[in-house]
């Protein structure tokens, strides 16, 4: 957590050689992507990153990059196009050459979103300066057009997506060449937010009526993750690192006038039609009235530490009431959690929302707040509702009854993903990983059970019927289908593996199943992640 400082007469004081070493210092030993617009703030980055590169010890021996290749490949199905990083262009030494201790340790990456004629120019800037500095640079272009509206969030997306893809394909070349495990930890992806920034970003939050979470602001450390799409059959992620947290603005201005260095303002920086700038705007005005820029972080810090430990307790007692029924659904008596107040209800019917939802859009947390009332009858008995994905259904009432929350639309518009030997793939938006043998067929498919599937296996395996399993909610579940048959489903097999009391299915099961249902297995990814 930054410390911040009260004392204004160092906001303007230029980052001494020490202090740089001792912010950049969590930094050392990981390949870093220096985040670079060409505006002051990340400009002061480049150049303080460069200069404290420069006095860091040479690379440690190749074996500290090196995985066994045989692991690096299992269970990851290949993106079906990548981005090349162009510090990587022509380079062909393989795992058996030292020389792989030459890919640069820092790379800088510029952003074009396409909104503006001069970012291009702005682009060219940057890489200028980078070559200068020493420092290889590669500029991502935007690949889509912009919106309507929400451009900031828009553009926020994209470059979260272009980084996140080019260091993927960086991950896969080095894989390719037998020199990184694909599971190991990518670059950092470093950005230079600073205290101002965190300011607005927390007023903004409070605007909105955030939660403990969102009034917590920005970490100096975020995992930042990319879901499931079109060529990217699973999630690919990286970790952002802010190190200037604690500093205002004003002293990265200084350091690169103490450098001489130049740097290019963004017009869209005073431009008030973007809510960040009226935010900007208005941090002026507290000022004068005692609401300043060090209370506001201090009190950030402090809502974001009582999230992390409430976070804590909080996911103990969940473990305790929660029955997650291997992702079929889930299932809590109310008692268990009625009376600890709407904060902690609400939270856990945000979990389990967000547990069950796969693709969808997560709800909101007005919504989580509304279905809470709901759910108590403040429009009468609760009869149902959907919500972020989910189905919920209230047995009894809300005082001594059982809430149980699936997946919605009876398994209609989920994703067809393919599925071969020796992989592993998400479906569903991450709600299941999906994973098949060396010994698997090729060209099979992850789809729904659906409504019909279900109904036919209840028809032709005697005593399915008898479980009582909800038909609503085994419809969504994931199933391994050649282009006609189905041959696995892998719920049915954990299920029935597991229990003893449900002898007649199990053995009627075991005839109907097609042998190759073995070489499959499905985990739910909900009570790993939110239980």
């Amino acid at each position: 957590m930054s410390e911040v400082s009260n004392n204004k007469e160092d906001d303007a004081l230029p980052i001494s050689s020490d202090e740089r070493d001792r912010l950049l210092a969590p930094l050392a030993g990981k390949p870093l992507a220096l985040c670079v617009s060409g505006g002051a703030d990340s400009m002061a980055l480049m150049h303080l990153v460069a200069e404290w590169s420069s006095t860091l010890p040479a690379r440690p021996p190749r074996q500290s990059f090196t995985s066994s290749l045989n692991s690096s490949r299992a269970g990851w199905p290949r993106p079906q196009q990548l981005p090349i990083p162009s510090w990587l262009d022509g380079a062909e030494f393989s795992a058996s050459d030292d020389r792989i201790c030459s890919v640069p340790r820092v790379v800088v990456l510029t952003i074009d979103h396409g909104l503006r004629p001069e970012a291009a120019t702005e682009a060219k800037f940057v890489a200028a300066e980078a070559s200068h500095l020493g420092l290889p640079h590669q500029t991502l272009k935007a690949d889509e057009p912009p919106p309507r509206s929400g451009i900031q969030e828009w553009a926020r997306d994209l470059r979260h997506r272009l980084i996140l893809e080019l260091l993927d394909a960086e991950n896969w070349w080095l894989v390719d060449h037998g020199v990184l495990d694909r599971r190991a930890v990518s670059r950092s992806i470093i950005m230079a937010h600073h205290l101002d920034d965190q300011v607005e970003t927390v007023l903004m939050r409070l605007a909105r009526g955030s939660s403990l979470r969102g009034l917590g602001g920005m970490s100096d450390t975020q995992p930042l993750s990319l879901g499931a799409g079109p060529g990217r059959p699973n999630t690919i992620g990286g970790l952002v690192r802010r190190p200037f947290m604690s500093l205002p603005k004003s002293r990265l201005v200084a350091t690169l006038n103490a450098r001489g260095a130049k740097w290019i303002d963004d017009p869209t920086n005073s431009d008030e039609r973007f809510e960040r700038v009226r935010i900007r705007n208005a941090v002026e005005v507290l000022r004068t009235v005692g609401v300043g820029s060090a209370g506001i972080v201090r009190s950030a810090n402090r809502l974001r530490a009582a999230e992390m430990s409430l976070d804590g307790f909080e996911a103990h007692w969940r473990r305790e009431i929660i029955d997650w029924n291997g992702g079929l659904i889930g299932e809590v008596a109310t008692p268990k959690f009625h009376g600890r107040g709407d904060f902690s209800c609400v939270r856990l019917l945000s979990v389990l929302l967000n547990a069950f939802g796969g693709s969808a859009r997560s709800a909101e947390l007005a919504q989580v707040e509304r279905l809470r009332e709901l759910l108590m009858g403040a429009e009468g008995p609760f009869k149902g509702s959907t919500l972020g994905g989910c189905r919920i259904e209230l047995v009894g009432e809300y005082q001594d009854g059982k809430l149980l929350i699936y997946r919605e639309g009876r398994g209609e518009g989920l994703e067809t993903v393919p599925l071969a030997p020796s992989q592993l793939v998400e479906w569903d938006g991450g709600r299941y990983t999906v994973e098949a043998d060396d010994a698997a067929r090729d060209e099979v498919e992850i789809r729904a059970l659906g409504a019909g599937g279900w109904a036919r296996l209840k028809r032709e395996v005697e005593g399915l019927d008898e479980l009582k399993l909800k038909s609503a909610a085994m419809a969504t579940m994931p199933t391994i289908w050649t282009e006609t048959d189905l041959i696995g489903v892998p719920y049915l097999d954990s299920f029935l593996g597991a229990s003893e009391a449900h002898k007649k299915a199990t053995r009627a099961w075991a005839a109907w199943r097609s042998l190759e249902s073995q070489f499959f297995r499905a985990n739910f990814m909900g009570a790993p992640f939110y239980g």
